[in-house]
């Protein structure tokens, strides 16, 4: 063709778009838990949302509590790990720190096709009323009904350290030390693995084989449990959106070595679930996972230690190692907390409160001229029970008197802790 016009072409631009519209257009797969990020989202105060559906996420079904698909509570941990080094950009990870992180409300997972809809918002941690931290960031993570009713499920502060990955360095003192086969020579109760994960499903944590991963035997001694944990990532979907840095059947799975520390400070078998509600600290080693390509089998070493302040509340200090005895993880202050169980169906609630009894106090008694030797011991053991008590006497059918006045029926509890009779007749009651 030379009959074109010898002049320049005149570009004008016809297409124009939003910034809103273009992230929209732009955006990348949607992750497995975490979602899209929305768009139009400031670049450091982004907010994620996704629809959690159990035809898409099947593991899901195989964490099962009071006979109800529930969300687990690792599962708000993994997603802030992966809505930060998403935010940040990260590339390597040196480690992972979360702190102060409160579960206030369980997520549960209805079968239906449109599943869940959840919103996680990340924004940097305001440290004075002019600055904000570089390095912390703040979650929040959200759900809304199909009434568009929104509950809050967790919220905590997360900070992905940039860097070469190493292990970590032990930042909480464990009296009972951190060897394994030191802490597996303290240990004086043994139990399988498959019937630990029975009991629990006794209790109504019924755990899927995604979530079974401690193997062997769990292993307790006083106030600690240890036990072998192994994971094997092609298990789960690893499609593009299903890579985690931390999936949540591992960090859940870590935390059932609870069960068996809380069992040993009880002195009896678990009569209810428990289930995390707060993390003061939780540290990860950047070297613990490879999320892009590593599908190795993974070996680990767990170990609980664990105070119980009140029986519906323990508190434990966590550790995990790896084959090299390295460490890759350390929790600090995991509050898991007891969720009651329901009366047999027909036998109506369960009762809390017996009766209500009231008494002299002991300690402002002037006189008890005149009581009867068991009414006295009953004021007393009112006051102070779970006492040492020893009744010297010439008679031992008063003995026998004290002895109903302390509740010692089968059908009553107990009101002290020991009883000791001294008697020129014996200890021969009849």
């Amino acid at each position: 063709m030379v009959d074109l016009p010898t002049y320049t072409w005149e570009h004008r631009r016809y297409w124009s778009e939003t910034r809103y519209i273009k992230e929209h257009r732009q955006r990348q797969f949607r992750h497995s838990t975490l979602g899209h990020r929305v768009a139009g989202s400031v670049a450091r105060h982004p907010r994620f949302r996704n629809y959690l559906r159990l035809s898409e996420l099947p593991w899901l079904n195989e964490h099962v509590v009071e006979n109800k698909v529930v969300f687990p509570g690792a599962g708000y941990i993994s997603m802030a790990i992966e809505a930060a080094i998403r935010t940040d950009e990260v590339e390597s990870v040196k480690n992972i720190h979360v702190k102060d992180i409160v579960v206030k409300n369980a997520l549960l997972i209805p079968s239906t096709d449109e599943g869940v809809e959840v919103l996680l918002e990340l924004k940097p941690v305001t440290l004075s009323a002019k600055s904000h931290s570089d390095t912390w960031y703040e979650f929040n993570v959200f759900s809304y009904d199909e009434n568009s009713n929104c509950t809050s499920h967790c919220h905590g502060l997360i900070s992905v350290e940039k860097g070469d990955a190493a292990p970590l360095e032990y930042t909480a003192a464990y009296p009972e030390g951190t060897s394994f086969n030191e802490l597996r020579q303290k240990t004086f109760r043994s139990m399988p693995a498959g019937t630990f994960y029975k009991n629990m499903a006794d209790l109504g944590l019924a755990y899927g084989e995604k979530f079974r991963l401690l193997k062997g035997s769990i292993e307790s001694g006083v106030g600690f449990a240890v036990s072998d944990l192994v994971f094997d990532p092609t298990a789960l979907p690893n499609d593009p959106g299903d890579e985690t840095v931390m999936h949540p059947t591992l960090l859940d799975s870590f935390f059932h070595v609870i069960f068996h520390a809380v069992e040993n400070r009880l002195g009896r078998p678990l009569d209810e679930p428990y289930v995390p509600s707060f993390f003061r600290a939780l540290k990860i080693s950047g070297s613990f996972f490879d999320w892009k390509n590593d599908m190795d089998v993974k070996h680990f070493q767990v170990g609980s230690f664990t105070k119980l302040p009140s029986p519906r509340v323990a508190i434990n200090d966590m550790i995990m190692q790896n084959e090299k005895g390295e460490l890759m993880m350390e929790i600090a202050g995991l509050e898991v907390t007891s969720l009651g169980r329901e009366a047999p169906e027909g036998q109506g609630p369960r009762t809390l409160f017996y009766r209500q009894r009231w008494q002299p106090n002991f300690d402002m008694m002037t006189s008890v001229k005149g009581k009867p030797l068991s009414e006295i011991v009953d004021i007393f053991a009112h006051q102070f029970p779970d006492t040492k008590i020893l009744h010297v006497t010439s008679d031992l059918e008063r003995t026998k008197e004290v002895i109903k006045s302390l509740a010692t029926e089968k059908t009553e509890r107990r009101r002290f802790k020991q009883l000791d009779v001294w008697s020129l007749q014996g200890k021969d009651f009849g």
